[in-house]
Order: structure tokens, then sequence, then C-alpha cells
């Protein structure tokens, strides 16, 4: 395998791992408000244990928690796509 065909086999992938992720973004139109309104609560109920402890320590910047949920869920998205396309290649 030469090199050029290496670095279109990573994009192929990257590109596919973006789509996927797009699909599996579980995140709503309103997840800034419910970061907002719920603090570190709404990321505990929803498996982000350390980001809720990060929004008890941040509180007194209100903007953090809505900026933070969407990273994480866009995060968490690329992590079900790695997986689903790791184990759909088996």
């Amino acid at each position: 395998m030469d090199e050029e065909s290496r670095v279109d086999e990573a994009v192929r992938r990257e590109e596919e791992i973006k789509a996927v992720a797009a699909q599996m973004n579980e995140s709503t139109g309103l997840t800034w408000l419910w970061a907002l309104l719920f603090g570190p609560i709404y990321f505990w109920v929803y498996g982000f244990v350390g980001a809720g402890f990060l929004a008890i320590f941040t509180q007194f910047l209100i903007i953090v928690n809505p900026i933070l949920a969407y990273a994480l869920w866009r995060k968490r998205a690329r992590q079900k796509a790695e997986l689903h396309l790791m184990m759909a290649k088996r």
C-alpha cells in the first residue's frame, strides 16, 4: 500500500465516521436550555459524570454548561460511530 492510498483510506474513514456520528448525535435544539437550567443534574442523568462535577465547580460561569453539553453529545456520537463502524467491518 503506498502513501497516497493510505491517506485516501484515512480520509474516507474520517468522512464515514462524521456521517455516522451526525446520525447518532442525541442532542436537541434545547440541550443548552436543559444544561443551563439543571446544571450538574442534567449531565449526571445522561451519564456525563465528570462533566457534572465540572459543572458544580464552574457554576458561576453560567455559559459553560450549555457549551459543554453540545461538545459532550458530539463526542459521544463520534465514539458510538467509531464503535459502530469497527463492529460493522468485522
